[in-house]
């Protein structure tokens, strides 16, 4: 054990006077900060114009503009325009996603439309997609509250004469009425997601695990170049135990320098859902990281394996869910993702019956590599 510390103490030492690996540690927990301050204000992912007549509005139309505005963040932008035309402009433009015509007696709009279902409100979009979608659900959810409160008194007024109570009517409603919106962001497994729930987050943090997965390949990758590196150096001269030992080493340093990195960087973004969950997780992924590294060392040439680091590289980062999952557009790159130790580790902070191809894909890399070494002999 004392000489595997001492080992392990060296091993460290020799990868840490790498400029280029020390470099791609720090650039995790970096481009955190790069990307927490690099956004302003103005910036959100999704741009909403609004239009009301300033003059002629009534008060309802005032209070759900105001509360619109209101919920203005970093992920979506709901900003006032000074005609109909700038809001046609700047949809048309592409400068907003899609645009919100307010009518001037939008309380006798939502009257009508409780008794006849007359449409209300006036949306301007130059396509329709995943942003205007969730654009709509927000609205409806700020209209939602005088829209129920007339669907309610016309139930009642159809059985009742409830002209004298409408005041009191109206006061109880607003009283137990909630000021929140509709909906709460959760993971598929139920947890919270603390990210999209926050009012001020910064939704260019979202994609950092799914890079620092990449990252850390990256790296477990390059600290495999050392295992070539020795196997031509005539000073290591070892028996086949040591050498054994040697690239445990060479594997596994570079894995758990990265692996702290990466925990520490998700720890900054906000989005870590739970050491019991991301801690065994990240062993897991750094076993197959390792794993694959082993593989390839074994079955390629030096100069295969230095194509192979950009091409799986590139590959996680386009073909595993790390910005979004491309196997639901084209489920003909499913079987492809399978083969990508991200794909496994992102699916398994969310669903624990991941954690088992973690294991599935570690004990395969370790099986092949065991296989091809005893064939070659």
């Amino acid at each position: 054990m004392r000489e595997f510390v001492t080992c392990f103490l060296l091993w460290s030492k020799r990868f840490l006077k790498h400029p280029f690996f020390v470099f791609t540690l720090l650039l995790m927990p970096l481009s955190v900060f790069f990307l927490k301050y690099s956004q302003r204000p103005g910036d959100a992912f999704i741009q909403v114009a609004l239009f009301a007549p300033k003059e002629h509005s009534d008060s309802v139309t005032t209070d759900v503009i105001q509360k619109m505005l209101s919920l203005s963040n970093t992920s979506i932008r709901f900003y006032l325009c000074d005609s109909r035309d700038e809001l046609q402009k700047e949809v048309a433009e592409g400068k907003a996603a899609c645009g919100y015509l307010f009518p001037e007696d939008l309380e006798q709009k939502l009257e009508r439309y409780a008794k006849d279902r007359t449409p209300f409100l006036h949306v301007i979009q130059s396509q329709k997609d995943a942003r205007t979608n969730i654009v709509d659900e927000i609205v409806l959810s700020s209209l939602y509250q005088p829209v129920s409160y007339y669907m309610l008194t016309h139930f009642l007024s159809e059985k009742w004469d409830i002209t004298s109570e409408k005041d009191w009517l109206h006061e109880t409603f607003i009283k137990h009425s909630s000021s929140e919106l509709l909906f709460h962001f959760e993971y598929a497994d139920g947890t919270e997601n603390s990210l999209l729930n926050d009012k001020d987050a910064n939704y260019m943090l979202m994609p950092v695990r799914g890079i620092v997965s990449v990252i850390i390949l990256l790296i477990c990758l390059t600290g495999g170049l050392s295992c070539y590196e020795d196997s031509r150096n005539p000073l290591l001269l070892m028996d086949a135990q040591k050498k054994s030992l040697c690239i445990l080493l060479s594997l596994l340093t570079p894995a758990l320098f990265a692996g702290a990195s990466g925990l520490l960087t998700i720890k900054m973004t906000g989005i870590t859902v739970s050491f019991t969950t991301e801690i065994p997780a990240m062993l897991l992924y750094l076993l197959c990281c390792m794993g694959l590294t082993n593989l390839l060392r074994i079955v390629c040439c030096r100069a295969l394996y230095l194509a192979a680091i950009p091409l799986l590289t590139a590959g996680s980062l386009i073909i595993s869910p790390v910005f979004f999952n491309l196997s639901d557009l084209f489920p003909v790159l499913a079987p492809v993702s399978r083969l990508l130790p991200a794909t496994h580790y992102l699916n398994s902070i969310y669903n624990p019956s991941a954690f088992f191809s973690l294991l599935l894909f570690f004990f395969l890399c370790s099986a092949l590599s065991v296989s091809y070494s005893r064939i070659r002999g």
